[in-house]
């Protein structure tokens, strides 16, 4: 009896071990920036973050940061790349502006940070979170063989609010 209860709490712990381990490399730590939401297991998006919500997703164990500002964007963190550099994490931008900025290239390279596993967590921004509801549309549109509406609302679920007409033409098929 001893045997089989000692047998039984091992594997309970192994189990449970297992799972939290996977709940880790899955989890979207909600950092607080304006708009905030969980895109999917591991990437938040949303609106700009300020110094503290960039060091409380160093704190939260972020490990990628992706800026779809373009650069000397009104209301964008003075020296944000040298800061989140500084708190040991990784900086990349994806420039998008206009409705043409939102291409098949920009989506490939987020999908290059999102196929990454070390990258992970990621947070992806800009201003406000649409653009990267947006992008994120683009993307399955282009790399994901999600049709067009789908990709659409796919975009709007992940912050998207206001579509460039030029993204709106690609997604509907016109």
């Amino acid at each position: 009896m001893k045997t089989r209860r000692t047998l039984l709490l091992f594997f309970s712990l192994i189990l449970g071990g297992v799972s939290s381990v996977t709940a880790g490399e899955t989890e979207t730590p909600m950092i607080d920036i304006p708009n905030a939401l969980e895109i999917q297991a591991g990437v938040l998006g949303g609106g700009q973050p300020d110094e503290a919500a960039l060091r409380a997703a160093a704190d939260a164990g972020y490990r990628t940061i992706v800026n779809t500002r373009e650069p000397g964007e009104k209301g964008e963190l003075e020296n944000q790349a040298e800061l989140i550099r500084s708190l040991g994490m990784n900086y990349v931008t994806i420039p998008t502006r206009s409705g043409s900025s939102f291409n098949e290239e920009n989506a490939k390279r987020l999908a290059e940070i999102l196929d990454d596993p070390e990258a992970y967590p990621v947070m992806v921004h800009c201003a406000s979170g649409n653009r990267v509801g947006i992008l994120f549309a683009v993307k399955a549109y282009y790399l994901d063989d999600v049709a067009g509406p789908e990709a659409l609302e796919l975009g709007k679920r992940a912050g998207a609010r206001r579509i460039p007409v030029e993204v709106e033409k690609l997604l509907s098929g016109e």
